[in-house]
């Protein structure tokens, strides 16, 4: 989908959130930067963060 269209669909939500999934290895600069990259979106409301880990609990 191009991002006009994106935008036009977002700009429609009551609420968008942004989940940013990380590797468990990833370098802080890179996880940084995404996290900065979601919230510079203009339709974005809330940033979640996808839980790391928690399925290894549940083996």
């Amino acid at each position: 989908m191009e991002a006009s269209k994106d935008d036009a669909l977002l700009e429609r939500l009551d609420l968008v959130v942004a989940s940013v999934y990380s590797m468990q290895r990833m370098p802080n600069e890179a996880l940084t930067r995404r996290m900065v990259v979601a919230i510079a979106k203009p339709h974005v409301d809330i940033l979640a963060t996808a839980p790391v880990g928690w399925w290894r609990d549940a083996r």
